[in-house]
């Protein structure tokens, strides 16, 4: 037996890429694709900047995308929320200024849909090139 597996060894050829490392490259971009989801603040500017300060809106850990008319549109993940600023990645931009927040967070329903569709299609592929394989199709 010792013989055969050598001979295995020698029939695989480098940089040759098996079914489970297609599958797992598959199923991590759809996970990182179909999981977040992106909410726009609704309200005029003035509400937006009171939900602001109250806490309602933006915590730290959150990711946004803030536009405000002299900086333009930044993304940050947010480190700090004051009566002033929303501060993170070395930035911080004055609330008074932000005539526009979207908001970006996980949403778990949608990663799971995304996993269990892909470990579904996978196991589909897989059964089918099995099939192919011994001959039945």
């Amino acid at each position: 037996m010792v013989g055969s597996s050598v001979v295995r060894e020698q029939n695989r050829r480098p940089g040759r890429v098996g079914v489970r490392g297609v599958g797992i490259v598959l199923i991590a971009a759809m996970v990182m694709s179909g999981c977040v989801t992106v909410q726009r603040a609704d309200g005029s500017p003035e509400t937006l900047r009171e939900a602001i300060r109250a806490g309602e809106l933006v915590k730290p850990g959150d990711r946004v995308t803030l536009i405000t008319p002299s900086m333009g549109e930044r993304t940050m993940r947010v480190t700090e929320v004051d009566d002033d600023f929303i501060r993170g990645d070395n930035t911080e931009v004055p609330i008074d200024e932000i005539v526009a927040l979207e908001k970006r967070h996980v949403d778990a329903r949608k990663t799971l849909a995304v996993v269990a569709g892909g470990y579904l299609g996978l196991y589909l592929l897989a059964g089918l090139a099995f099939l192919v394989a011994v001959g039945d199709i």
